[in-house]
């Protein structure tokens, strides 16, 4: 480690880690199996259960091996009442035990998924235990996530709430260059990329410099950056969770119905919120608009979750969304209304 708030230099950040706050420059010198979190999923694999068709199997196995011992038992009784040589008894009872006993049904229920496991491989299935195909078989209801999973995770900006005052002249325009220098690309984060991608080339971004930015962490649930614009002046930026923007707002009392309203409007048509504000001459935050982003939906998935329908399943979406968002998607999937 080279540097970073609240860990010393040369300690070790843990692969999965999570950087609540700051950033960090680091040197990889392990991956994969050999980190801790490797070595974790490797005793997580070993770890074998027995899976539903293995106890079938077992099950089935020790029923017909009860039942031959019971018919052995009955065939000795019988031959001793009927005072049968031992011997043919025995040979008798021996051949039904090695008939009863199910050596070769493993091999064949095997054998079997096999040819499963292949018709599925044409299918571009990877198939890695056998016991899955059978445990699919099984299920009734698949949980599925929303986010990059049953969307595209590829957000897209919607036509921007903003309120005039003295700091936007009623320009949705400003509110996304806003936005946007409280915005890092290097970040590579979905939310950033797409404010940054919605800035239009005349707003001159680069006619601005970033004189510091505090990234988003779940604490303060915001970005933060310090601008100083052409004309030599600075301010700061903010960009982040409703409640909280409006918290730090100077004016929340002359734009707090007005910005719920927005939001609730932006959640029943299935778009998240993101507020932004700006400093006045005074230092003060001034909050200036919402802007809306949408997730749409993959269209691969609402074909699956229709298949999955047909054959009985019952498909749930996995959500920390709003409600109102959740059921705006839900119902472009085919999922229902009901959240």
């Amino acid at each position: 480690v080279l540097g970073v708030f609240g860990v010393l230099v040369g300690e070790t950040v843990y692969s999965g880690s999570i950087i609540r706050q700051g950033e960090i420059e680091a040197i990889v010198y392990a991956t994969g199996a050999n980190t801790f979190f490797g070595k974790t999923a490797q005793l997580v694999q070993g770890e074998r259960t027995a899976s539903h068709f293995q106890r079938a199997v077992l099950k089935i196995g020790n029923y017909l091996i009860m039942l031959a011992a019971a018919l052995v038992l009955l065939i000795v009784i019988v031959a001793l009442f009927r005072d049968d040589p031992m011997i043919t008894t025995l040979q008798f009872a021996l051949v039904l035990t090695v008939a009863a006993i199910p050596v070769a049904m493993p091999t064949v229920l095997s054998v079997t998924m096999a040819v499963g496991a292949r018709l599925l491989a044409k299918k571009q299935v990877v198939v890695t235990r056998l016991a899955a195909i059978e445990e699919l078989a099984g299920v009734d209801i698949l949980c599925s996530d929303k986010t990059g999973t049953l969307t595209q995770n590829l957000l897209t900006l919607g036509d921007p709430f903003y309120i005039e005052n003295s700091i936007n002249k009623g320009s949705a325009e400003q509110v996304i260059l806003y936005a946007a220098l409280a915005s890092r690309s290097e970040n590579n984060d979905p939310i950033d990329l797409a404010v940054l991608q919605s800035v239009k080339a005349e707003q001159h971004l680069d006619s601005y410099h970033i004189e510091h930015f505090q990234p988003f962490d779940p604490v303060s649930k915001r970005t933060e950056a310090l601008i100083k614009n052409a004309d030599g002046k600075t301010f700061k930026v903010t960009k982040g969770a409703p409640q909280v923007i409006l918290a730090l707002s100077a004016n929340i009392e002359a734009v707090k119905t007005q910005v719920e309203a927005s939001i609730d409007e932006f959640a029943a048509r299935g778009f998240r919120s993101l507020a932004v504000a700006k400093t006045d001459e005074q230092g003060k935050w001034q909050f200036i608009g919402v802007l809306p982003l949408f997730d749409p939906p993959r269209e691969e998935a609402i074909q699956t979750i229709a298949d999955a329908k047909e054959m009985g399943m019952s498909v749930k979406m996995v959500t920390g969304d709003q409600v109102a968002i959740a059921r705006e998607t839900a119902s472009k999937l085919g999922l229902g209304t009901n959240i």
